[in-house]
């Protein structure tokens, strides 16, 4: 699985292990997406392939929902969607999935 391989060899690196799901800064972002009434079922309901796709639209919107007070990591993600945006995307997808389906 692509997002897994990106989480297992980017987790280490310090640019992206500061916005690791578990940091502690990111953990309120985080709860907004597990507290998402929506995206509980999805991924109950899903794969984690499948779940990618709602999981990918909530993020981007809570994201821009959220700018002013993640402005950094706001415009980090956005200047670089491809590798750093996938990666730490990938990383909160995954600590998501798997608490939800705990």
């Amino acid at each position: 699985d692509y997002f897994l391989f990106l989480f297992q060899r980017n987790y280490s690196n310090r640019k992206i292990s500061r916005y690791a799901p578990d940091n502690r800064k990111n953990r309120t972002f985080n709860r907004t997406l597990i507290n998402d009434k929506t995206l509980q079922t999805q991924a109950r309901a899903n794969t984690l392939d499948t779940f990618k796709f709602p999981f990918e639209e909530l993020f981007m919107n809570k994201l821009i929902e959220r700018m002013e007070q993640n402005q950094g990591i706001f415009e980090r993600i956005m200047e670089d969607k491809d590798d750093f945006g996938s990666v730490v995307m990938a990383l909160m997808m995954q600590n998501v999935y798997e608490r939800l389906n705990a």
